[in-house]
């Protein structure tokens, strides 16, 4: 504990403690927020709610939605007081129009799962540093993990954050949620319109599936982006918008 102590005429008083700005504070390696939207701002906060044990969260891609929710995963990872001793990205194992895939692929099994989690670690970068986000791989500080390769993972203290979802099954979403403890953080992340393994039959997605569900559950949050949240560059932003299942089409229950 840090205490400002002033000398006065009935002796040593303490003036102020700072106990709790110390613990809140995050590091200087991690770079400051950039908010491009009001939306992104309305979903850091959101994650942040210290009420929100999991957090679901829809919007079309380009929104920013991965970027600010590894953002604060990785503040609160690295915030002395909080629960969390680590953070673990996970990802479906789908490419684009195909089946799990993970199989085919070379390489050992942290090889596979590497090439699903490039944007994460591209994040990962941005935030803290290339040197650093090694370091804490290395640590077991950040870990990178499939949907498909669960089972037998300890979850407590861990902060997690579930990206790509709506390519998971109900059953694999089942098998996450079953394993949370107390002390875990769960943020889903997911844009029915990229929806490769159920294609237009996105209400088979366990994503699809989960966001009704819950809703009546203390605990959960929700955000949901808009196409207007979009901040690719404009021919991009705009090409997006012609696709029937943009996010505004999508209807969530």
């Amino acid at each position: 504990m840090l205490l400002i102590l002033i000398k006065t005429k009935g002796g040593i008083q303490v003036l102020k403690s700072y106990r709790r700005i110390l613990l809140a504070t995050i590091p200087k390696f991690v770079r400051p927020v950039d908010f491009q939207t009001e939306s992104q701002k309305l979903y850091y906060n959101i994650i942040g709610d210290k009420e929100s044990q999991i957090v679901l969260c829809h919007g079309m891609a380009g929104t920013g939605k991965t970027f600010i929710g590894v953002q604060k995963a990785m503040e609160d990872v690295l915030t002395r007081g909080n629960p969390y001793h680590k953070l673990c990205i996970i990802n479906p194992t789908v490419d684009v129009g195909k089946e799990d895939a993970l199989g085919f692929l070379p390489g050992n099994l942290m090889d596979k799962i590497a090439l699903y989690n490039e944007s994460a670690l591209w994040i990962l970068y941005q935030i803290i540093g290339k040197d650093q986000t090694k370091k804490f791989i290395d640590d077991g500080k950040i870990e990178f993990r499939v949907i498909n390769h669960m089972r037998g993972l300890n979850l407590d203290h861990m902060y997690i954050i579930l990206d790509e979802a709506q390519n998971i099954s109900p059953l694999q979403m089942k098998t996450l949620l079953t394993r949370l403890h107390d002390s875990t953080k769960l943020i889903i992340q997911g844009d029915l319109s990229q929806c490769d393994k159920y294609g237009e039959n996105y209400t088979k997605s366990g994503f699809y599936d989960i966001w009704s569900r819950l809703k009546d559950i203390d605990g959960v949050n929700y955000m949901e982006f808009s196409k207007k949240d979009c901040i690719r560059s404009g021919i991009v932003s705009r090409i997006l918008q012609t696709y029937n299942y943009n996010g505004d089409s999508i209807e969530l229950e």
